[in-house]
């Protein structure tokens, strides 16, 4: 995967990263003093440490954010031959956002261009003659970082989004004391909905 190095996109994705990692050594650092070094939970702590674990976490997923949008768009923008419509580029950046590590995960792998080969020149044509080991791992360190990074990060998203959507629309059921369960008919506490 070839990017463009003097774009403003990859500019601001390199930015980015630098600094999303450098907030997660940030975050661990501060975690292994307060409760490693010091013996104490973040109640007990100065408020400091609170505060500056708050800001690097803010700060880490804006970073992630800003990378992610970025890099998505040095991937557009790579893919298009031609100059495209600012309406239609956000449209397609949103689409892709939405489900970004199945994206990379085909854009890395070419599954249309693997099954082409394979009907065309069959198992024995699928390894290149001369094997490269510098994009061979390259591919292989982006599937790592997407499958063990991106997509729980993905799924997570998905998961916290639909619970609070749950919560707000009332489809989350909650416990209801039940008093008198001695015969057939329990019997509801004074004040229940419902209750005639």
């Amino acid at each position: 995967m070839k990017l463009d190095r003097g774009s403003l996109f990859y500019k601001i994705t390199k930015i980015s990263g630098i600094v999303w990692v450098a907030c997660i050594i940030g975050v661990f650092t501060i975690l292994g003093y307060v409760i490693g070094v010091r013996k104490e939970m973040f109640d007990k702590a100065p408020e400091v440490f609170a505060f500056s674990l708050l800001g690097l976490v803010l700060l880490g997923s804006l970073a992630f954010l800003i990378g992610l949008v970025s890099f998505t768009s040095l991937i557009l923008v790579r893919n298009s031959k031609k100059t495209q419509n600012k309406l239609l580029f956000l449209i397609k950046l949103a689409l892709i956002l939405a489900i970004l590590p199945l994206y990379l995960l085909a854009y890395i792998l070419k599954p249309l261009e693997f099954i082409k080969r394979l009907k065309r020149l069959g198992l024995k044509g699928l390894l290149p003659k001369p094997i490269h080991l510098k994009p061979l791992l390259t591919s292989a360190v982006a599937l790592i970082i997407i499958a063990f990074v991106m997509f729980p990060i993905w799924v997570g998203g998905y998961w916290v989004a639909g619970e609070m959507t749950a919560y707000q629309l009332g489809y989350v059921p909650e416990d209801m004391a039940i008093v008198g369960t001695g015969s057939m008919y329990p019997t509801w506490p004074k004040g229940t909905k419902g209750k005639s």
